[in-house]
Parts: structure tokens; C-alpha cells; sequence
């Protein structure tokens, strides 16, 4: 099953786990596909980091090119847990995780465009220069490469540990769906399997041509009138009609005629119109 973000994104536990991050390190989340594309640019919604740099060359196309390409081979290296992949082109950090469910690769969730402070140094002539390639319209580059978030190696494993917690609850969450839409598939099966014209007891001739009968009417969309004595199975041709028939899906409502007049009884097999009878206020 694809990973649909914007699903995800509505979970509360997703919000919160992306907004203490973006409040502690000023970096945020995303998620790729099993292929590493970037879920968000594929919808054309591009969110850069928070520094002068990366906003310049995600403007850019051969600058979100070759983030993209960045952000693909780096997920490609996941093999279970969080960890850092290395620099991105422009030689910031790449961090991300595997999201599986089903036995099979679904995507990843990453976060990239930070530099551990360690390492900012060496980072610098690499930002600097493929600025200055791509001719990102940056002023002051050197200023600029100064927004950059910066985390201590000491934090990294703290985030390591929230993008982990991200993935157990979405793969907690997917898992809850996959039963839920296993169970409503099991109900109708059962729903449905139940009523089949097989479990309507009979083979003499007359209920041959009652079989025939059905085999013509569930397709169709005509009002049928089911009638014959108590206890001879009304109810049961009426069910066979309805999960055969291409209104399966929804209510069946069983009413006791008995119970009602004539009046009431053509009002509520037929429906009526504004007028019709006392308290009929509209069709």
C-alpha cells in the first residue's frame, strides 16, 4: 500500500512529533516514496529548511533536480533505524528511516538542509561552491550559509529517536487500517454469502423458475412486490435480491407491514408527496 501523506499528516501523534521538531532544531519532516521521490514535490509543494540556501535551490529547477536525486540516493542506503546518510549535494545533512509495513518498503521519512556542528566547517566550501555552480541568486553567501540550522552530534541520536517513535505509530496506525478493512471485508463476504440464491433451500420445478426469476431481477432496478404466507421465506428472497443485486453495499431495511395502514404502508414502500396526508410537510 503507497504511503499517503496526507493521511499521515492528520494523525495527531504525527503534528506533534513534527512540530517538536521543527520547535527544538528548526528542521523538519517529510516522507518519500518506496523509491526515494519526495511525496511533496510530487503534489507541487516544495518546503524548504529554514536557511537563505536551500529556499534558493529548491526555487531553482536543476537545484530541486538535484535535491531530489540527493534525497533518493541517500533513502536508498536505509537498512532498518534511523541514521545519518551523509551530505546532500549542496553538503548538508541527510537523515532518514525506512517505513515497512506489510512485509515490503513503503517510503521513508527524512529530514535533510542541517549540518551537525562537527562537521559545519568542512561543509561550508561544498554549500559555497555548488551555490556558486548552480548561480543561486544568494547574497552574501557566506552570511547565508550562516542560517543553516546546526545540531550537536549529542542530539542527533534524540532525533534518531523521534523519527523512529514517527514510524512505530504510523506503522501501528497502517496496521489498525489493514484489520479494520479486513473485518468490513469480512462482513460483507458473509453479509453477502449468506443470501446467496444456493442457501435458498428447494430444487422442484417451481423453484427453478423462482431461481430463474432472481437471476433476471438483481440486475435490475425495478421495485419488486414479494408476497405469499407467513413463514415461506419473503424475507429471505428479499435478502437475495439485495446482496445479489448492485445496492449490496448499502442498508438493507426490513419494515413489518403488519404494523401499518394502508395509507402509511404505500407512503412507506412508495414514498408521497407535500399534502398527501396529515404531517406529510414535503415529497
Amino acid at each position: 500500500m503507497p504511503i499517503d501523506s496526507a493521511r499521515l499528516e492528520d494523525l495527531q501523534i504525527i503534528r506533534k512529533i513534527r512540530e517538536t521538531v521543527r520547535r527544538w532544531w528548526g528542521i523538519e519532516l517529510s516522507f518519500t516514496d518506496a523509491k526515494g521521490y519526495v511525496l511533496d514535490h510530487g503534489k507541487g509543494i516544495i518546503i524548504p529548511p529554514q536557511n537563505r540556501i536551500c529556499t534558493a535551490c529548491l526555487s531553482d529547477k536543476e537545484g530541486l533536480r538535484r535535491c531530489n536525486e540527493s534525497i533518493e540516493a541517500a533513502v536508498s542506503k536505509l537498512n532498518g533505524g534511523t541514521r545519518l546518510l551523509g551530505p546532500c549535494h549542496m553538503g548538508l545533512e541527510i537523515v532518514g528511516t525506512p517505513i515497512e509495513f506489510g512485509g515490503e518498503r513503503q517510503g521513508s521519512l527524512f529530514a535533510c538542509g542541517f549540518l551537525v556542528d562537527e562537521k559545519a566547517n568542512a561543509a561550508r566550501g561544498a554549500a559555497l561552491a555548488e551555490t556558486a555552480a548552480l548561480k543561486l541568486p544568494v547574497i552574501q553567501p557566506e552570511n547565508a550559509f550562516e542560517t543553516i540550522q546546526r545540531i550537536d552530534a549529542r542530539e542527533v541520536p534524540r532525533l534518531a529517536d523521534l523519527m523512529d517513535t514517527t514510524v512505530e505509530e504510523i506503522d501501528a496506525y497502517e496496521n489498525a487500517v489493514a484489520l479494520r478493512e479486513k473485518r468490513i471485508r469480512d462482513l460483507q463476504d458473509e453479509l453477502g454469502g449468506r443470501y446467496r440464491f444456493a442457501d435458498i433451500i428447494g430444487k422442484s420445478e417451481p423453484m427453478r423458475r423462482l431461481y430463474a426469476l432472481l437471476d433476471k431481477l438483481v440486475a435490475s432496478d425495478v421495485t419488486v412486490l414479494i408476497h405469499g404466507e407467513n413463514g415461506t421465506g419473503k424475507e429471505l428472497i428479499a435478502r437475495a435480491l439485495h446482496f445479489n443485486g448492485p445496492r449490496k453495499q448499502k442498508q438493507f431495511v426490513a419494515q413489518n407491514c403488519s404494523a401499518l395502514n394502508d395509507q402509511l404502508l404505500e407512503s412507506e414502500l412508495f414514498g408521497h408527496v407535500k399534502g398527501s396526508f396529515t404531517g406529510a410537510t414535503r415529497d
